[in-house]
């Protein structure tokens, strides 16, 4: 059986080297992780992720929590003190929120995809990082649309219950909002009429500004491969903004490194504030860690198995803690180079825990553990110089 402290060892010396980032070329940035809760709970369908990294070469991936049960298995159930734990390691680092993927707020308490907010809502620490919502927009409608009192109730539930909260993040008073477009849920849950969506968002809005909880900052994402694109279906969810998930990978190449990684989101930041810029609205740059996804090609979810494609099986190579720095650093200058087109200041970033999709991620890990009061990592101290110079 591998033990955990041989994991531990042969991760930590693969690595890493702190960097010496360069002095911040803007203030004012507000650092969003997107946070995914398949870590907390032993159901499907996050338990597949597990799966997914329990091949020996993928361990040292997954959350410093999980248990090492033997060379091609591991468990992973969060508790609120890992959760906890958590919350002070990121806001150690500079991390100003995360974004909760936490799915509609019909599903069950205790499902996979909500266990990770249920947590941070009951710690103590949860003052330290703030949240934003990251949800798809049939939140806001309803299965019938023609139930006006049921969609209506939804948006104030989210003015009432969400946005009143002290730890949800605002910007200029006003909460901010990721919205992700599933065109399916266009005939589901709005009539099959954009124009359905643009009512319920513009109702979301009148009801929070006259609440006094401030006039959402939306902002649309969508996958580089999704349809409709985070553009187009911009002015149907009233957005202010847009962003997505990563970007669009689509270099032959294999494997690439992680400064490629570095080149091609730079130049898919620019290429997608020209959108935006046209569209005229605004843009929140996507800075990603990491991403390979090799994982979940070699174990497929159970519930979707993946065919590999051009994007499917690209991979980078895990970049150090400098280059992950670098790239941050990079986003940064981004904002501070297009200070209109980037008015918000926001950067969004993948991601906090993707640990199986994406692999380089903020959130402690078996191949770098936390140490310390406040903890902290290998990772997270190289990353904490260039976020909290933002600041």
């Amino acid at each position: 059986m591998i033990t955990r402290r041989a994991l531990l060892a042969s991760a930590a010396a693969a690595s890493l080297i702190r960097p010496r980032p360069a002095a911040a070329q803007t203030t004012g940035v507000t650092p969003i992780f997107i946070n995914w809760g398949g870590w907390y709970s032993l159901q499907n369908p996050s338990r597949q992720n597990h799966v997914q990294l329990s091949p020996a070469q993928w361990q040292f991936r997954a959350p410093w929590f999980c248990n090492v049960l033997g060379p091609e298995r591991i468990t992973c159930e969060g508790t609120q003190a890992d959760v906890d734990l958590e919350l002070q390691a990121a806001a150690n680092a500079g991390i100003k929120a995360f974004a909760y993927v936490n799915g509609p707020k019909f599903i069950p308490d205790g499902s996979p995809v909500f266990k990770a907010y249920e947590l941070y809502n009951s710690s103590p620490y949860k003052g330290l990082v703030k949240w934003a919502g990251y949800v798809g927009q049939e939140e806001f409608g309803n299965n019938p649309w023609s139930d006006t009192a049921a969609w209506q109730s939804h948006c104030n539930w989210w003015v009432n219950n969400q946005f009143t909260q002290t730890n949800y993040l605002k910007i200029g008073g006003r909460p901010v909002l990721i919205i992700s477009w599933h065109a399916d849920t266009l005939a589901t849950h709005f009539a099959n009429s954009t124009a359905n969506v643009t009512t319920a968002f513009n109702y979301l809005r009148s009801q929070a500004t006259a609440a006094g909880v401030g006039n959402p900052y939306i902002v649309s994402r969508a996958d580089p491969w999704g349809n409709p694109s985070s553009v187009q279906a911009a002015p149907w969810i009233t957005a202010d903004a847009i962003t997505d998930y990563n970007p669009a990978l689509l270099n032959s190449a294999l494997p690439n490194t992680a400064a490629d990684l570095d080149t091609m989101t730079q130049a898919w930041w620019a290429a997608k504030m020209a959108q935006a810029t046209a569209a005229g609205i605004k843009y929140v740059p996507n800075a990603i860690l990491g991403w390979d996804v090799r994982p979940r090609m070699q174990i497929p979810e159970s519930d979707s198995p993946r065919t590999p494609w051009n994007g499917h099986d690209q991979y980078f190579v895990r970049g150090t803690p400098a280059q992950v720095a670098t790239h941050l650093q990079n986003c940064i200058n981004f904002i501070g180079a297009h200070p209109t087109e980037c008015a918000s200041k926001l950067m969004y970033v993948y991601a906090w825990n993707e640990c199986s999709e994406g692999g380089t991620t903020g959130i402690p890990i078996l191949g770098d553990p936390p140490t310390g009061t406040p903890p902290t990592t290998l990772m997270l101290n190289a990353i904490k110089p260039v976020l909290t110079a933002a600041a």
